[in-house]
């Protein structure tokens, strides 16, 4: 895949506001919004809760990446979820998390990968764009926001 743009793998549809009070439920809903881009929904779930009971995805500063690679997406994917007055998520800061990434994509791209995982950290690091995206009213705002990078 080469270089890519990471707006290219956001959508509307996989913008999700949530008042969920549980990492569970809330990567619940995050999955079923992502069920266009895989081919079987629980297998990728099983996916999603045996990485995340590894080791928690939060990373700290209020961001979550929960991802897997597996071969029900054939394409990488990001689910956005943005969580009303955060969650506790096992975070390395031990902070609650209010913004979530849910990344998908196929079995053995790791530098496709590691090149999105570049990308969404550098945009994730400034604290104005963590602002900007807890203010986003609607997906549209948050698409739109993702496609500068």
């Amino acid at each position: 895949m080469g270089m890519i743009k990471i707006s290219s793998l956001f959508a509307l549809d996989r913008i999700v506001f949530s008042s969920s009070k549980t990492r569970k439920d809330i990567l619940n809903e995050m999955i079923s919004k992502s069920v266009n881009k895989v081919t079987d929904l629980d297998g990728f779930a099983k996916t999603v809760f045996a990485r995340e009971d590894i080791v928690s995805t939060g990373l700290g500063q209020g961001y979550a990446i929960p991802h897997v690679k597996n071969d029900f997406v054939s394409e990488f994917f990001i689910t956005v979820g943005i969580i009303d007055n955060g969650v506790e998520w096992d975070a390395l800061d031990g902070k609650p998390v209010d913004i979530v990434f849910l990344i998908g994509g196929p079995d053995g791209e790791q530098n496709t990968y590691l090149s999105i995982l570049s990308k969404l950290s550098l945009v994730i690091k400034n604290p104005k764009n963590k602002e900007i995206l807890l203010n986003a009213e609607c997906a549209e705002f948050v698409v739109d926001f993702f496609s500068k990078f």
